[in-house]
């Protein structure tokens, strides 16, 4: 793994660990301790036995990543994610116009080959995001996706729905977007407010990548 490539320590408070997430590491590996990914890495680097991820972001996105060193913690931590507020930021197709926006398309999952990827379903589970405009561009916009409800891919299949696909999607967009090297969505923003004081208010960083050129 590359020095500019390793994910770094924002917060260490009773046993729950904030990682600054970087491009190209999933969360979790196929074992406890693959060291290409997340979870691996920090077990080596607090030099623990195990550690757990209290949630998943894709393997491109960066930012606010989670996890605790007891297993007690995670229904507890996941708690304050899911009554906290998360605030992403992604760099999408398209000029952003109209102020904010409630995407509201309920999520399911659909079959592809021998697997299920979440996809946009009417009878799927209900799903809410409030979307702005960061910084404008003639053909792209950086925004800020506030997500009230934690389902899988739920930044980037609402913004799908809502015209603005995220740039370098590729598993939701035919023919896949290959015009970045990555998809451009990073977990800028945690606010839990039933959590210590330490951990109230938490962000990352956006990378470059993200905000520059428009």
């Amino acid at each position: 793994m590359k020095r500019s490539d390793r994910p770094r320590i924002l917060v260490t408070h009773d046993g729950v660990v904030v990682v600054d997430k970087p491009a190209g590491l999933p969360s979790t590996g196929r074992t406890l301790d693959d060291p290409q990914c997340v979870q691996g890495w920090l077990m080596a680097e607090l030099r623990r036995r195990k550690v757990w991820a209290v949630h998943q972001l894709d393997r491109d996105t960066t930012g606010l990543n989670l996890f605790v060193t007891r297993k007690a913690q995670v229904a507890e931590v996941g708690g304050w994610l899911a009554r906290g507020e998360k605030t992403y930021l992604a760099r999408v197709h398209g000029r952003w116009t109209g102020g904010e926006r409630v995407i509201t398309d309920p999520i399911g999952r659909q079959r592809v080959g021998r697997g299920w990827w979440p996809a946009l379903d009417p009878g799927g589970k209900a799903a809410r995001s409030k979307v702005r405009a960061r910084t404008v561009g003639e053909s792209q916009s950086v925004v800020e996706v506030r997500i009230q409800t934690g389902r899988s891919h739920q930044v980037r299949l609402h913004l799908l729905s809502a015209g603005f696909p995220i740039v370098g999607e590729r598993q939701h967009v035919s023919p896949p977007d290959t015009s970045a090297p990555r998809m451009l969505l990073h977990a800028w923003r945690l606010r839990l407010p039933r959590a210590p004081e330490p951990l109230q208010a938490l962000e990352a960083t956006a990378p470059e990548l993200l905000l520059a050129g428009i």
